[in-house]
């Protein structure tokens, strides 16, 4: 039998007092995130961990929304990386709609606003309330039709073709379907209940 060196394995203290990030598994499972390379999901769970941080210091704008300080400096030293790999996985999470970057005026840093990963589908930069340069809003509102599917906004159905024309008529038949059962439903008949 072979012995166990007990300094080797972790003990209930030890994780305890461990500091750790909290990884969004999400970022694994969601087909529309598995495209994003590592390093950058690396990026995002530890800044998704500063938030903690800006809580302490206040770092809250005007909306209540909670934002980061994270200059690339500081990120070439936490993480290990050069300066180009910094910034260019600042691009991508910007690219996906994971954090946005504001600069409040020409004067000051840029605020990093870490989204949740359920909002990045649904969040706009174009917000009154944030103020941002039209160079930076070009670099992030731009149109992916590959994405957007812009076909099915069409409401001329001799448009569609194959596969899309099929769940576009699928689509309307159960949406017929499920008004006629409404409508039978709301003038179905009362039946006497007996009381007895």
């Amino acid at each position: 039998m072979t012995s166990i060196d007990d300094r080797c394995f972790y003990s209930k203290a030890d994780l305890e007092n461990m500091s750790f990030i909290k990884f969004p598994t999400a970022l694994f499972e969601d087909p529309e995130y598995r495209k994003i390379n590592d390093s950058a999901k690396i990026l995002y769970a530890y800044m998704y961990d500063m938030l903690s941080l800006s809580i302490k210091n206040n770092w809250v704008d005007d909306a209540g929304r909670v934002y980061i300080k994270f200059s690339i400096k500081t990120m070439m030293e936490k993480l290990g990386w050069g300066n180009k790999k910094c910034g260019k996985m600042m691009e991508i999470l910007e690219q996906v709609g994971l954090i946005a970057r504001v600069r409040p005026n020409r004067l000051s840093t840029y605020r990093i606003y870490v989204r949740k990963i359920s909002s990045t589908r649904c969040q706009s930069d174009t917000s009154r309330d944030v103020k941002t340069t039209s160079h930076e809003m070009s670099k992030r509102h731009t149109n992916h039709t590959n994405y957007n599917h812009t076909d099915f906004s069409s409401l001329d159905s001799t448009k569609k073709t194959g596969k899309k024309k099929k769940q576009f008529n699928n689509f309307t038949q159960r949406k017929q379907d499920l008004k006629a059962l409404e409508d039978a439903w709301v003038n179905r008949p009362m039946e006497e209940v007996d009381t007895g």
